[in-house]
């Protein structure tokens, strides 16, 4: 069965001494890399570079601002690639930065605001407008953002190929199974000394006032395409992206390990075919069943149970059951 699907995957970049790097760090570490292969994009980012022939298609630059680093994969059908593409792009990455004293880091989450952070411009954002909206935009009355949070957290973002018109009245159905993400995915539990059992996806409902209706997970999700036209910058947890004919799946943490990340692909690419064949439906509760795991850890065990064999069949119809077993010693241990 034929499948194709993108991965953006999120990392940490610090100093030794836990200072986020500045412009001048991310010029050496690009000269660095282009030794090994990369090329630098002149697309009027702050760091931008294209992979060496063997990982043809890859990207890596910096998302927001200096101390956040991801590697974009170009669009796959083998997991087993993925695997190696990525593997291949942050070892280099990392021995890169080895050679300035760089650290790169694999957890999702940070404990504390890094000083001397630099928000620079990105290839999506060039002239700077999406960093000046985020930094600018009124903020919640519970007292718990701050504008520069999106330097404080790191994610794994997964996009499957999709016919956006046929697939968009899916999105309440692959809600239903969005819970687990934070409860087999999590990889954030401290947010600058707010805990969780899952920190990250609260991180976006701390920092959005409730009138933001597309932050998260949305109190309507759309059913239609005319529906998402009106919608300002999407950050809800799945976005349907007609530019790239993808659905955009937003929600999960930087995983810790290469295998985790492909064992989330293969979570989402069991998900999407479940919900075409009509074997996951819309649930009540969903929003709150979702908060309350990536808050506390409580889940339902029946229905997690009946969630992971649904998605276990078609992870095996996929030929990807192997992938997605990764996540099962997580699995096992909730339901001990």
């Amino acid at each position: 069965m034929r499948f194709s699907f993108g991965v953006e995957h999120e990392r940490f970049l610090s100093r030794r001494n836990g200072d986020a790097p500045g412009l001048g760090d991310l010029k050496r570490l690009a000269q660095i890399l282009e030794k090994r292969g990369w090329d630098s994009l002149p697309a009027g980012a702050a760091f931008d570079l294209a992979g060496p022939a063997e990982i043809t298609g890859t990207r890596l630059k910096t998302d927001f601002c200096t101390n956040l680093l991801e590697v974009v994969l170009p669009p796959l059908s083998s997991l087993d690639t993925a695997k190696n593409f990525l593997l291949s792009a942050w070892r280099d990455v990392e021995d890169s930065a080895g050679q300035l004293d760089l650290v790169v880091s694999t957890y999702s989450a940070l404990s504390q605001m890094p000083t001397n952070v630099v928000f620079a411009p990105s290839s999506s954002d060039k002239d700077g407008a999406r960093i000046s909206k985020t930094l600018g935009r009124p903020m919640p009355r519970c007292g718990w953002g701050i504008p520069e949070y999106p330097a404080t957290i790191a994610a794994t973002h997964v996009h499957i190929e999709s016919d956006i018109a046929a697939d968009i009245s899916l999105l309440p159905s692959l809600y239903a199974v969005e819970y687990m993400v934070p409860l087999l995915f999590g990889n954030s539990t401290d947010w600058l000394g707010r805990t969780a059992h899952c920190v990250h996806p609260m991180v976006y409902r701390w920092n959005y006032r409730p009138s933001q209706l597309n932050i998260g997970f949305p109190r309507k999700i759309p059913t239609y395409v005319s529906e998402t036209d009106a919608l300002d910058r999407d950050y809800s947890l799945i976005v349907p992206r007609r530019e790239f004919g993808t659905l955009e799946f937003r929600s999960a943490c930087s995983q810790p390990t290469i295998d985790r990340v492909i064992s989330l692909v293969a979570f989402r690419l069991a998900a999407v075919l479940a919900a075409r064949d009509g074997l996951i439906s819309p649930l009540a509760g969903m929003r709150q069943r979702f908060y309350r795991v990536a808050l506390s850890g409580q889940f339902e065990r029946e229905l997690v149970e009946e969630h992971w064999s649904i998605l276990l069949d078609f992870a095996g119809a996929l030929g990807i059951a192997d992938y997605l077993n990764h996540s099962r010693y997580h699995f096992a241990n909730y339901l001990a």
